[in-house]
């Protein structure tokens, strides 16, 4: 449970912030959803990277559909879309209604890490779009 507190927060950050907002406009924020697993293929081979995922939100918060924006290799990439396609979002909204909105979410995966995670830096930031 406090590890899906933890990772709620830090994707509200970044889903907020890393975008200038319209006016009247919030961003999607994750409510729920788990990070993927660091493939063992990948692992074995030492492959580390960011894998940036494009993830359009529906007005229900749901994830409409994702695309992978960038690639590490084939088994990171689709652990991470695999994962981003179960996760549950407040919805974005503008002038208080729900609207479906698209976000950039960076998944990094490295070896020293247990779990891969959200990315926070300013060039890799969720972005909204």
């Amino acid at each position: 449970m406090k590890k899906s507190i933890l990772l709620s927060l830090l994707a509200a950050l970044f889903l907020a912030g890393a975008s200038a907002l319209h006016a009247g406009m919030t961003q999607p924020m994750l409510k729920k959803g788990a990070m993927p697993e660091y493939p063992d293929t990948a692992r074995a081979q030492a492959i580390e990277g960011v894998v940036v995922i494009a993830a359009l939100v529906d007005e229900k918060g749901r994830v409409f559909g994702a695309e992978v924006v960038q690639s590490v290799h084939k088994s990171i990439d689709k652990a991470a879309l695999e994962a981003v396609k179960k996760w549950a979002f407040v919805p974005a909204r503008q002038d208080g209604e729900p609207v479906m909105k698209m976000v950039h979410i960076p998944i990094r995966f490295e070896l020293e890490k247990e779990t891969p995670f959200l990315r926070p830096d300013k060039e890799e930031a969720v972005a909204a779009s």
